[in-house]
This record gives C-alpha cells, structure tokens and sequence, in this order.
C-alpha cells in the first residue's frame, strides 16, 4: 500500500511489480485521476477595446485550468445574473458602463472568477431651436443648440460659409439682425457637436431676415414726367422688401384713390385709372390739375407688414397745346399814322411763344404781346397774323379784312352750338365753333 499526498499534477498510471525470487514477475496498474475545481482565468472580450458603443454586441471569451473540464460558465453584469454557457463563450449587447464577471463551474466546485469592465459610449445627436423662423432687420435673436451622447459633446456654433466659431454654449445670441445681400434674404447659423465618437452631428437654422420696404420708386410710363394733357401715363411702384409688399395704395393729389385689388370699375372710371398688375395704374386721359403749375402728384405707399409703410411721389406736369381764349380784332387807322396792336391770353403750357408776321410776308415783325406799326399808308392794309411756335397759329385781320372766327372751348360734353354777336347783336351761329365775316366797322 502506497499512500501520499495529491496535488493535480501527479495524476496519472501507477504501476504495482510482485516478485518471488522466482523467474516470474506480477505487475498491475490503477490510474489516479487528481480533480480539482476551476481556477487561473482567463476572460477575453471581442472587440478588444472595452470602450463600445452602445447597443453594440460583445463576444466574451472565458477558459480555466480545471479537472474536470467545466460544465458551464455563469455570466454577471454588475452583480446581476444575465445567462450562462457551457461553451465557454458569451454575446451581450452592451448597454451601459458596467463589469461583466465570468464564474466557471465543474463537478468539484464553483472556480475562481475574473472581470472585464466595459464603457458604453454613444454618438453625438444634435437637435436646433428654432430650425426655421424670421426675424425683422434689426432685432436680435437666440438660438438654442441640445445635444445628447456619451461622453457630453462638445457644441460649436458657426455661421455657414465661415469656421469661425461664435460660441461653444448651447445657446447662440445673434445681435441686431442685417439682411445677408443673399436673394432669399437668408442668414443660416450651424451647430456642430462632437465627442469623439464616430463622426460629429451638425444641425441648421434657417433665419430669413424681414425688411420693411425700402427703396420705393414710383416709375412713370413714358419715363418723362412731363405728359401731354388728354394722353395716358402708367405709374409703377417698385419697392424692395421682404416679404414682398401685398398692398399698394396709390394716390391722386393727397386724395386715396385705393388699391389695385380694391378698384372698381366705377372708381376706375372716375378716376380714368385702369388697374394693370397689382403694383400698377394706367391713368387714361390725363386732365389738366386746375393749378397754376399744372402740376398732380401722384403717391404710391406700399406695405409688407413689417414696419411703417414706405412712401413714393411722383410729379406729373401737364402740358397744354397752345390756344388763343382772345384775339384782337380788325381796326381802321388813317394813313400816315400808327397804332399798336395788342395780344395776350396766350393759353398753354409752357407758355407759349409769339410771332408777328404780316400776311403774305413770313419775316418776323415782333415776338412780344404787342406790335407797334408807325407811318401807315394804304400798302400796309391787310392782316397781321399771331403764330406760336407750337405750330398753332390764329390768323387776325385788319380793316376791311375777311375774318374767320374760331371759337375754341373746354367743355364736357362737347359744345354743339356757338353763337356769334356783333356790338350785342346775333350775327348767326355755327355746329363747329367757326364762324366766317367780312368787317366793314368797328
């Protein structure tokens, strides 16, 4: 009988021999198994970097020196029973910071266990407020930038087309707003935020800046303010503003004619105005103003519901065609002596220029209201004619002149008859105002 103490590396086959002194000799064997329980870990994570991210899977790996092998693996995180294996081999999904412990167990006992501590981290996410808005020039805003992941990001605001960066705090003040010079009159603020894990996350707001309008033009069609009376005249508001101006008011010397979607066809006509685009007026048969300047202004106000409106004036002369409202009329003198004939209440606008001439003879005798004629013999007899240069001319007699009269008249509806008197007596009448006399007297 052999006796000893056993320790696990003395497992194996022992042999027995028996001799007798004789030729002959006895051997046997027996096989000692030495058991023992689990011990001398080894736990091993794929992937190895035990920083993960979150909701990753994580393969763990535990082997052990134990007689016999063992039967399974019990799995911990932070203490808590999560499963077992008895292939040595466990999947988690990785959730949270936190220890994970392997225990191997075989048929002699529960071995000794060993650790791997994980982080759990997640990717920056990025959410802005306000995402889209406007703000009126001038004003101020703030921004406002929340970021979530693990580990905390870092913020970092920036406006778009520049790496500047304004602030790394959540919240961005943007101070006394100014339109960008951009078509959409749109100014964009970024919020970037980074940890380190995976790429960075960037979120945008959309600021369109609102202006109240500016640069009103009140544009005339034809592009000189000076109009021929009874004509047409198209006036156009134009204006910069955002958003873009929805009313147009238009006035005709101080007085509200209305807006373009508000006319009539009764205020239209009497006004002589025709509605054309939303930020036009045609003014049809354009009257005299009834001012010694012969002046109408015209307004347009305009308004995008930002701010006072914007105003525009435009000044419109009239001009009048030349006109006779009084001629002199026919006078006898005795030869050798003189006279002087006398004109005015030349009507138009500008005022009219005159011209003396006598019949028959284009040189000019005079281009004041008056003409003076001296030493007069019986050749002189005939008509001095009073010419504008406006090409409208009046044609006045002298003695024992033929005269055709010519009664010129503003009125509405036309004058249909005209009569004529001589020294207060009606001398007949005529349907167009023309009138034809020989004069014998004064």
């Amino acid at each position: 009988m052999l006796s000893f103490p056993v320790y696990r590396n003395q497992s194996g086959y022992y042999w027995c021999s028996a001799v007798n002194g004789l030729s002959v000799t006895v051997n046997a064997s027996a096989y000692l198994d030495v058991q023992y329980k689990p011990n001398g870990m080894s736990f091993t994570c794929c992937p190895t970097n035990t920083t993960v991210l979150c909701g990753r899977n994580m393969v763990l790996s535990c082997k052990t020196d134990a007689n016999p092998a063992p039967h399974v693996y019990h799995c911990y995180f932070n203490g808590t029973f999560i499963g077992m294996d008895n292939l040595s081999k466990y999947t988690v999904i990785v959730q949270a910071d936190g220890v994970f412990t392997c225990v191997p167990l075989n048929a002699v006992g529960t071995g000794d266990n060993t650790t791997i501590a994980v982080i759990a981290v997640d990717a920056p996410l990025v959410d802005v407020f306000p995402a889209t808005t406007y703000v009126k020039e001038g004003n101020s805003i703030t921004l406002s930038c929340n970021t979530s992941g693990k580990a905390a990001p870092v913020i970092a605001w920036t406006k778009v087309g520049s790496l500047q960066v304004l602030s790394h705090t959540s919240l961005l003040s943007v101070v006394n707003v100014t339109r960008p010079g951009r078509a959409d009159n749109m100014i964009q603020y970024r919020c970037t935020a980074s940890n380190g894990v995976e790429t960075p996350s960037t979120a945008t707001v959309n600021i369109t800046v609102h202006y109240l309008p500016k640069a009103v033009a009140l544009l005339t069609t034809p592009v000189n303010t000076t109009v021929l009376c009874d004509s047409a005249v198209m006036l156009k508001c134009g204006v910069d503003a955002n958003p873009d101006a929805y009313i147009y008011n238009f006035y005709f010397n101080g007085n509200f004619i209305g807006t373009p979607d508000q006319m009539d066809q009764k205020v239209a006509r009497s006004f002589f105005i025709h509605c054309c685009l939303k930020m036009s007026l045609t003014i049809k048969n354009v009257t005299r103003p009834g001012r010694a300047d012969n002046m109408i202004q015209y307004q347009c106000t305009v308004n995008n519901g930002v701010g006072t409106p914007a105003t525009a004036t435009v000044n419109v002369t009239v001009h009048l065609p030349p006109g006779i409202d009084h001629a002199p009329s026919a006078y006898q003198v005795v030869e050798g002596s003189g006279m002087t004939l006398f004109f005015n209440n030349a009507t138009g606008n500008p005022k009219p220029g005159i011209t003396w001439t006598k019949e028959g003879n284009s040189s000019e005798l005079s281009t004041s209201e008056t003409l003076t004629l001296t030493k007069l013999i019986k050749e002189d007899d005939g008509c001095s004619n009073i010419k504008h240069d406006y090409n409208c001319s009046h044609k006045h007699n002298s003695v024992q002149c033929a005269v055709m009269l010519k009664c010129g008249v503003d009125a509405n509806p036309a004058a249909h008859t005209y009569n004529f008197y001589f020294s207060g007596k009606l001398i007949g009448n005529s349907s167009p105002g023309v009138f034809n006399i020989t004069v014998k007297e004064d």
